[in-house]
């Protein structure tokens, strides 16, 4: 997916790795396909920050910006697959374990 060095594809492969054994919650295909959006959007947040502060448009600090998208990421990654999302992949959330709402 991604034009890396041996090096980077490597660290490339652990970090997936990695997110892959902490995200077990998610079903496949699910999971794979979350963690190469939140690559996606990291790379893209932080080409779009770059542009912008080359271009001198007034830009939050570095590490306001670091947070934000690791709490993004953080939230978009841990969030648990709508029953929309399960039915399309072929598998329905046991009626136990659905989320109770109130209202």
């Amino acid at each position: 997916m991604l034009d890396l060095p041996p090096d980077g594809q490597r660290s490339n492969d652990e970090f997936r790795e990695d997110l892959d054994r902490l995200l077990t919650d998610l079903p496949e295909p699910l999971r794979q396909l979350r963690i190469a959006e939140a690559q996606a959007l990291c790379v893209h947040a932080a080409a779009d920050r770059e542009r912008a502060v080359t271009a001198s448009v007034p830009s939050v600090s570095f590490e306001v910006f670091a947070g934000s998208i690791l709490d993004g990421v953080t939230g978009f990654l841990a969030a648990p697959p709508s029953d929309a999302t399960l039915r399309s992949l072929g598998g329905t959330r046991p009626l136990d374990e659905r989320p109770v709402r109130l209202l």
